[in-house]
């Protein structure tokens, strides 16, 4: 009786806290401020339950403080059309979020966050009433608090683990396994004014990244200094372009002349005024957000990240997300268990919403087929 007791209050304030979102959904979202602090990025606070807020709006958090995410960016139908999901043939459990109690504690990729985000939203609203602390720690950090700290549940990952992250998780009898759940890409960069860079190849990006001169890469480009403007060391975009394009030679990127790395976008973004002869890579999502006023995206080996072009394969600096975590947390933690299990049976119904691709479809089907045989079903 006190089951049903439980449940029926449950859906009880469900439905309640529905009436006050819809009374509250004329008002602004909050906004949030991006982590300014050099590395480690500065953690999220806890994700509390959906509340409505006079202050924040229908979807804000209690204590929630960083800036408004990708997710919640109005992307241009035209590029959402051209986004063509798989659909797997691997068929999960139907999780009921009414069921699912507990905390879960997520770390990791500023890339994969506003996905995470999104899901762990959709997952309140179907009725889950546990905290989610997701922290936007990077990458790399996020597999130190799961392999090394011991505090995560799951690691929001824009790259795959490492050897040495394998070796570190071992030492606290952790192996991590991947889910894959998209796809994201990086953009080359230059100023508008720049009227010489038409396209570039993979072989001249190492060279642009290096030079002092823009014609050390091409002597028919002027003898002017390239000002390298970087993201941070740490990001998702920047393990990329070491992997695809450097040739795994992070030092070199590291130390270009006339460097200087940047915490944020906005900030990047910020430091092109006036800057003609600068150079830049970051998320795709910068087509998304900013006009070519602002920047001009550069082809590379002749083609820009479209939709089409990444999910075709044509487009070559690609990377992929994923969700990490244990076999012994998935067994030994529902809740965990039950969000991953309900992210990859809807995580095609929102990755468009934040700008990104979806996985191959075989990535897909490898993920939720790991997923039942951990679990034995």
């Amino acid at each position: 009786m006190s089951h049903w007791f439980h449940r029926f209050n449950r859906i009880l304030f469900t439905l309640v806290g529905a009436l006050l979102v819809a009374a509250c959904s004329a008002l602004p979202f909050a906004t949030e401020a991006e982590p300014t602090a050099t590395p480690p990025l500065q953690p999220t606070v806890e994700e509390r339950p959906l509340l409505p807020s006079a202050a924040g709006g229908a979807l804000a958090e209690e204590g929630d403080i960083m800036q408004e995410s990708i997710a919640e960016t109005e992307l241009d139908p035209a590029v959402r059309a051209t986004v063509t999901l798989p659909e797997p043939s691997v068929v999960l459990p139907t999780i009921d979020p009414l069921a699912v109690e507990q905390d879960i504690a997520v770390g990791g990729s500023a890339t994969v966050y506003p996905i995470t985000r999104r899901m762990y939203r959709r997952f309140v609203r179907e009725g889950y009433a546990g905290i989610m602390k997701i922290e936007r720690v990077g990458t790399g950090e996020g597999f130190r608090l799961l392999c090394s700290v011991g505090t995560a549940d799951i690691v929001n990952a824009g790259r795959m683990v490492t050897a040495d992250e394998v070796e570190l998780c071992s030492s606290i009898s952790r192996t991590p396994v991947p889910f894959a759940i998209g796809r994201a890409a990086v953009s080359l960069f230059v100023h508008p004014e720049n009227d010489f860079v038409d396209s570039v190849t993979m072989a001249q990006i190492s060279t642009i990244m290096t030079a002092t001169l823009w014609s050390d890469v091409d002597p028919q480009w002027p003898a002017e200094p390239i000002h390298h403007l970087l993201p941070r060391v740490d990001s998702d975009e920047f393990a990329t372009v070491v992997r695809l394009a450097m040739g795994g030679n992070a030092d070199a990127l590291r130390t270009a002349p006339n460097r200087t790395f940047f915490d944020t976008n906005d900030e990047l973004i910020q430091s092109f005024t006036g800057q003609r002869y600068a150079v830049s890579f970051a998320s795709h999502i910068l087509l998304l957000q900013n006009s070519e006023e602002f920047l001009r995206p550069v082809p590379i080996d002749g083609q820009l990240p479209t939709a089409v072009n990444i999910l075709s394969g044509r487009y070559p600096l690609v990377f992929p997300l994923y969700l990490y975590t244990d076999p012994g947390i998935l067994q030994g933690k529902p809740q965990v268990a039950a969000f991953i299990n309900f992210y990859l049976n809807h995580i095609n119904e929102e990755i468009r919403e934040v700008g990104y691709f979806p996985a191959a479809v075989q990535d897909l089907d490898a993920a939720r087929t790991q997923l039942l045989e951990i679990l034995g079903e």
